[in-house]
């Protein structure tokens, strides 16, 4: 719209009816295209959506995973054992503080 503009206020009369012509038609198939189509309108945003749930989706499930073999795991019998227990549980929850 704004280059028709631009052109109409800057071309020699015989090409200003041409396309004030043309725009003209190009508004009238639009207008009686836009109802079939609006429906489709959001698709585009719609499938970002459902790829980024996905995606959020497996984060949470290898999340589950992981978090259930190490609590599936012995419980640890030394010292040492249970500092890295303590750890690997923290990097787990710092994990799933991320993911929400």
């Amino acid at each position: 719209m704004e280059t028709v503009s631009f052109l109409l206020a800057t071309c020699d009369e015989p090409y200003i009816s041409a396309l004030k012509n043309d725009l003209g038609r190009v508004t009238s198939k639009w207008e009686s295209l836009f109802p079939h189509v609006k429906q489709y309108q959001y698709a585009g945003q719609m499938l970002r959506m459902k790829r980024d749930f996905l995606k959020s989706l497996n984060n949470l499930q290898t999340w589950l995973r992981s978090a259930e073999v190490l609590l599936d795991s012995s419980l640890p019998e030394s010292v040492d054992a249970a500092r890295i227990y303590n750890e690997d549980l923290q990097v787990r929850i710092h994990c799933f503080s991320q993911l929400i």
